[in-house]
C-alpha cells in the first residue's frame, strides 16, 4: 500500500497546475518522448542501412538501467495492484513480472548494442 501511495501522491503532485511543478511537467513530458524514443524499434537494422543510435538515447539507457530497481517496483506494483485486495499467491508469476520489469533497461541497451554492431560492420 505504501508504494501505491507514493506514487499516487506523486503523480497528484505533478499533475497539480502550479506554476512551481510547471518544470517538472515540462521535464516528465521529454522524460515520456525519450523513453518513447527508445521503446519504438529501430527497424532500419532488419532492413536497409542501420542509422546510428543518438547520443542521448545511450544516456537515457544507461540512465535507466541505474534506476532498474525502480523498475522492479514498478513490476511489483502492478503484480500486488493486479491481485487486490487478496494476498498475491506464492508462484513464479509473484518473482518472473518484477524481474521483467527490472531487465527493461539492460534490454534496451542491449538492443542499441547490436544496432551500433551493424553499423560498425557496413562501415568497413
Amino acid at each position: 500500500g505504501a508504494i501505491f501511495c507514493f506514487y499516487t501522491l506523486v503523480i497528484v503532485g505533478i499533475m497539480t497546475p502550479l506554476r512551481s511543478t510547471a518544470w517538472i511537467r515540462f521535464a516528465c513530458k521529454i522524460v515520456f518522448q525519450r523513453a518513447g524514443a527508445l521503446l519504438k524499434p529501430r527497424c532500419s537494422c532488419i532492413h536497409g542501412r542501420p542509422k546510428a543510435v543518438p547520443f542521448i538515447d545511450v544516456f537515457f539507457a544507461d540512465g535507466m538501467c541505474s534506476m532498474s530497481k525502480v523498475f522492479f517496483d514498478w513490476g511489483m506494483l502492478w503484480l500486488l495492484a493486479s491481485h487486490y485486495p487478496h494476498p498475491v499467491p506464492p508462484s513464479l508469476q509473484s518473482i518472473i513480472v518484477p524481474s521483467c520489469f527490472a531487465s527493461l533497461p539492460y534490454l534496451i541497451r542491449a538492443r542499441q548494442c547490436l544496432i551500433m554492431y551493424n553499423v560498425g560492420k557496413h562501415k568497413n
